[in-house]
């Protein structure tokens, strides 16, 4: 079982209600989890991350954890993997085994990377981790704020946490534009805006945003994602509009010349 929290793509941010209820689900089912949690920390204030491997008592856990995220330095992919094996399970099946010898054969990240990896864990105020989820918060609000207002968009569900939110399209709200894959293509293409097709997340008649960026440039970005909109935007709930009928002399009983109506 796969658990991304928080998550990317939709930026919820888990309660320990619903992680127990994941927890007693792979119980049942006698899997172990893969937790995702990259964004491991990166919850809005008000919000509580709860690590999976604190959760479970039984279910092996295996954490997936990264510094291109949570410290904001992309491309340095350097990650690790923790292993929470409750009762060996994982080690009688082989798989910590395994794990080694696959350390052993892919090649690892550049030794600038590893050397900036301890200061990155232990070294970094928490109050820095606190300034930058503030950020992204003032960005999600903007996001979140601006999407209301376009007609034929909707927020599937508000961020919480991460860096994304997903954005819901109205069917047949927009001309010319007949999936989220279509919507994506066409808005960068007219409008310089990248958003990610929600088919990429088996999410169709969606698409992902990523509000990473301050606060303006979130701003000027819905600028273009508005006027693209506007431009494309036809109301489905009133269907095709009626046209009247043109009456002419050659169809008309008044007995008229030109053309009346």
């Amino acid at each position: 079982l796969l658990v991304c929290n928080p998550s990317n793509p939709t930026g919820t941010n888990y309660n320990i209600k619903h992680l127990t209820q994941l927890v007693n689900t792979a119980e049942a089912l006698k899997v172990p989890i893969i937790a995702d949690e990259v964004y491991h920390g990166m919850v809005f204030e008000g919000e509580t991350f709860h690590p999976l491997g604190n959760i479970s008592t039984k279910v092996p856990i295996l954490t997936v954890g990264a510094i291109s995220k949570r410290f904001l330095v992309p491309g340095w992919r350097v990650g690790w993997l923790v292993t929470h094996d409750r009762d060996n399970l994982l080690a009688e099946a082989g798989v910590l085994e395994a794990l080694r010898k696959l350390t052993q054969i892919s090649l690892g990240p550049c030794s600038i990377m590893q050397a900036a990896v301890p200061k990155m864990l232990t070294g970094i105020a928490p109050e820095w981790t606190a300034g930058v989820m503030t950020e992204l918060a003032r960005s999600a609000e903007a996001c979140i704020r601006r999407i209301e207002k376009i007609p034929g968009l909707k927020v599937a569900s508000k961020p919480t946490g991460a860096m994304y939110v997903m954005v819901h399209i109205e069917s047949g709200a927009f001309k010319g534009v007949s999936d989220d894959v279509d919507f994506a293509n066409l808005l960068m293409k007219e409008q310089s805006v990248v958003v990610l097709p929600g088919q990429a997340f088996k999410a169709p008649n969606m698409f992902r945003v990523c509000f990473a960026g301050p606060v303006q440039m979130m701003e000027d970005a819905f600028d273009r994602i508005a006027e693209f909109c506007s431009s494309k935007y036809t109301d489905p709930s009133k269907g095709a509009a009626e046209v009247p009928e043109v009456v002419t002399p050659e169809n008309s009983d008044c007995g008229a010349t030109v053309p009346c109506h």
